[in-house]
């Protein structure tokens, strides 16, 4: 007997597919309460996310280092010139400063050569090959006024004074690369030499300082004979009228080394941390192999427009798209700085900013007078700070006034800034609690909703866990902050917090806040962060739902230890059911085997009476 021969179209198959359809329905309702288990645990994590979200807002609350309602902040009119930023440790008041010089990086110019002279190929045929020695700045923790020589050897081989004139350049700049290869200097200390024509058939040597201020200025050692004097770059002198020499702004830029590719990076992958132009950025690499060039397509990616990525000659090379001494380039670390040649470059590298000066005809010698001290040297900045005359070596002022950063961008008038709480931030890190707790009250509200004309029961109906979460978290917060001293924030609506009927929060008075932050930071810190404060009793509170092993991980646990009981039911069903077709398939071919015989009979008694 063939029983596969029966085919869909088959009457009796219809009824066996209609018969197990039937003996089916116990399985559906497994899998119905399959699906309501999945659900369930779907809603179990969409609500440990929004505890979770809250549970962090509560965390920042009580965070003392963090210190969220000490915050403070500077209120410098626009177009004042300057740039302010204070930290928590700043003492609030208001400061006037008028920015009289900004710093700037030692220039040096050569005389001026005429492009096809022979004055430079004369000094070389009478006395050979030159050493000379450029010192420059290149502080250390230990000695932050270290200096550094670096010796440069020329022995040109051009005929004309600019093409000899180019190839000290080189020297120079090779001279620097060595000495930071070797890690004599940084490369943030490195002089930059370049050709500057002011007309079409005239040539200067150019060199510029690192970095800004006196302390980065240049000093000289002449060669055996006189190279430098010659040169005039060594000069005392200021260079000056009529003739207008400008050195173009540059970008910043820096190459590393040779990368060993291609880069094996482990399974838990690895980053690289760079800062662009005072902007940090950390780029991330998974698990895998990566060529020089995956490399530089990942950071140009991540980089943008600010900076593009190239490969020369199987290193890396950054070039800034801004140019000026505002561009900056800094590896500021990350696991992978020393796979891709880039650990050498961990201090800043800065373009250069476009700079003029008049300066007599044909003379060399500084662009800005170096002068003798801190106090005389044009090469640093000089500022009006409350009254006092101050200088520095840089724009970027750290140490003028505790806890607070100035940054000079222009020189200007006099103008008053003011450093005050940060109401701004006060506001939007307990707006950000009060939406997070609303968060958690809507969540169960919404699932705890009987609807008896829909016929739908949310999932934490009749849920006495749940409910008393919600209880719990209103009664928290009507309930006084004993601890608190005299004078200080006691209840929520002392913060300007109103409680809704539902339970919700809802910031009522923003000015109350801040003013309360800006009369006791420490007070309104101490409401949330205090042994029986706020934010701690929530804390406590959600901690047995979120804690390792806790009530959400016990109820998930056992929605997956059901959902595993379902599905090998389910599965039984499957081969329940299977087995009983094929029996049913057999018992109808037997049946359809019997009356083909009882069919075969008959017609044979009928043919014989006839």
């Amino acid at each position: 007997m063939n029983v596969s021969a029966f085919n869909a179209n088959d009457p009796y198959e219809l009824l066996i597919a209609q018969i197990i359809q039937i003996e089916r329905q116990p399985q559906f309702a497994l899998q119905g309460k399959r699906s309501e288990q999945t659900i369930f645990k779907a809603v179990l994590s969409d609500f440990d996310s929004t505890l979770s979200a809250l549970d962090a807002s509560l965390g920042r609350l009580t965070d003392v280092l963090a210190n969220p309602f000490g915050a403070l902040t500077a209120n410098v009119p626009e177009g004042a010139g300057f740039g302010v930023v204070a930290s928590d440790s700043a003492a609030p008041g208001p400061h006037t400063l008028q920015v009289e010089r900004l710093a700037t990086a030692d220039s040096r110019l050569s005389q001026q050569f005429a492009q096809d002279g022979s004055t430079l190929r004369s000094f070389f045929d009478t006395n050979g090959a030159q050493t000379f020695t450029v010192e420059v700045a290149s502080p250390t923790e230990e000695d932050p006024d270290a200096r550094v020589g670096i010796e440069v050897t020329v022995d040109p081989s051009g005929d004309t004074d600019a093409e000899i004139l180019d190839e000290i350049s080189t020297a120079i700049d090779e001279a620097m690369d060595v000495a930071a290869d070797e890690g004599t200097i940084q490369r943030g200390d490195m002089v930059s030499a370049s050709i500057v024509n002011e007309t079409s058939d005239t040539a200067r040597l150019s060199l510029r300082s690192g970095d800004t201020g006196f302390g980065n200025r240049l000093s000289f050692t002449d060669s055996a004979s006189g190279l430098l004097g010659l040169l005039q770059v060594n000069s005392d002198g200021i260079v000056g009228d009529p003739v207008i020499t400008t050195t173009p702004a540059t970008a910043a830029s820096f190459t590393g080394d040779a990368i060993d590719a291609p880069v094996s990076v482990g399974l838990l992958g690895g980053d690289l941390e760079i800062e662009v132009n005072g902007v940090a950025t950390t780029v991330s690499f998974g698990s895998g192999s990566y060529t020089a060039e995956d490399i530089a397509t990942t950071l140009s990616d991540e980089l943008g427009a600010d900076v593009d990525v190239e490969v020369v000659d199987g290193a890396l090379q950054f070039t800034t798209a801004a140019t000026g001494s505002s561009a900056s380039l800094q590896i500021t670390g990350g696991s992978l700085a020393d796979d891709f040649g880039l650990d050498i470059m961990a201090s800043p590298v800065n373009g250069t900013d476009e700079t003029t000066s008049t300066q007599t005809e044909g003379t060399g010698g500084q662009v800005t007078a170096i002068g003798t001290s801190e106090t005389d040297s044009a090469l640093n900045s000089r500022f009006q700070l409350d009254g006092l005359t101050l200088y520095r070596s840089t724009n970027e002022i750290t140490d003028a006034v505790e806890g607070i950063t100035l940054s000079l961008n222009a020189t200007g008038d006099l103008t008053t800034f003011n450093v005050g709480s940060d109401g701004e931030s006060i506001v939007k890190e307990v707006e950000g609690f009060i939406k997070n707790y609303n968060d958690v009250l809507s969540f169960i509200k919404q699932r705890s909703n009987v609807d008896p004309e829909a016929g739908t029961r949310g999932n934490f109906a009749g849920d006495a866990t749940i409910a008393g979460l919600r209880f719990g978290m209103r009664n928290d917060s009507l309930i006084a902050v004993d601890s608190q001293v005299a004078g200080a924030p006691t209840v929520l609506a002392d913060l300007g917090i109103e409680l809704n009927d539902d339970g919700t929060l809802k910031l009522a008075d923003k000015d109350k806040l801040v003013a309360a932050a800006q009369a006791d930071a420490d007070g309104v810190q101490s409401f949330f962060s205090a042994d029986d404060g706020l934010a701690t009793r929530l804390q406590a509170r959600l901690d047995t739902f979120l804690d390792t092993g806790g009530i959400l991980d016990s109820r998930t646990d056992a929605i997956e230890a059901r959902i595993d009981r379902f599905d090998t039911q389910i599965e039984r069903w499957d081969d329940r059911l299977a087995l009983r077709e094929d029996q049913l398939r057999t018992q109808y071919a037997y049946l359809q085997e019997a009356i083909a015989t009882f069919q075969s009979q008959q017609s044979s008694l009928v043919s014989f009476y006839l």
